[in-house]
């Protein structure tokens, strides 16, 4: 195998693991694991199998497509279509992958002797929340949005410094906005444990 097709080879590798852990985080859901029959023990091992493979496609990931996208002719990386689809991909992508990533068991920790199966924590790269109804600050989840955003720009093609200035600008601003909207509660909690209300009768002495 010439070094070429090996170059092509492995670049096409890293894309398709890329999107396999894209997919994997998009679509997995906190019971996963428990819905394919792994017992509490089974489901700790390969939830941290998982976990190295989502981190290590994810880095690959945007190796492979650079190579590709030089490969690519400049009359089409330059087209006006192009450029307005990546403008949408980078808007409306990287707040679907904060919101599947509530979802996605990506981290995790052996779960105490009282629990039935594991304890996950989920959000990434900074876990946001876990099991149990755990309120979460949305001061990460901005910050989480913040780095899938520039991760995205980085899988598409951005190399320049000054465009991911750019972007973090952008998205400063609009969080700075989101979190004044908000009021102080931004940096308490977004979700908060809803108790029942007590009955009639359990209220009346």
């Amino acid at each position: 195998m010439d070094e070429l097709k090996k170059k092509t080879l492995l670049a096409t590798i890293a894309v398709a693991f890329g999107v396999v852990a894209l997919c994997y985080i998009v679509i997995a859901g906190p019971l996963l694991l428990v819905r394919v029959g792994l017992s509490v023990p089974s489901q700790l091992v390969a939830q941290r199998i998982i976990t190295f493979v989502v981190f290590a496609s994810l880095v690959a990931l945007p190796f492979g497509v650079a190579y590709f996208v030089r490969r690519l002719p400049q009359s089409l990386v330059k087209n006006l279509l192009v450029r307005i689809l990546v403008v949408v991909a980078l808007v409306v992508v990287p707040i679907v992958l904060v919101l599947a990533s509530l979802n996605s068991p990506i981290w995790s920790f052996p779960s105490p002797s009282v629990w039935d199966r594991p304890q996950f924590y989920y959000g990434w790269p900074l876990p946001i929340k876990r099991d149990g109804h755990v309120v979460f600050p949305l001061v990460i989840a901005i910050v989480n949005w913040i780095f899938w955003t520039l991760y995205l720009q980085w899988v598409l093609g951005s190399r320049r410094l000054k465009h991911y200035i750019i972007t973090l600008s952008i998205a400063l601003v609009l969080s700075c906005l989101g979190v004044w909207w908000c009021g102080g509660s931004a940096f308490n909690s977004v979700s908060r444990v809803r108790t029942p209300k007590a009955t009639t009768s359990e209220a009346t002495p």
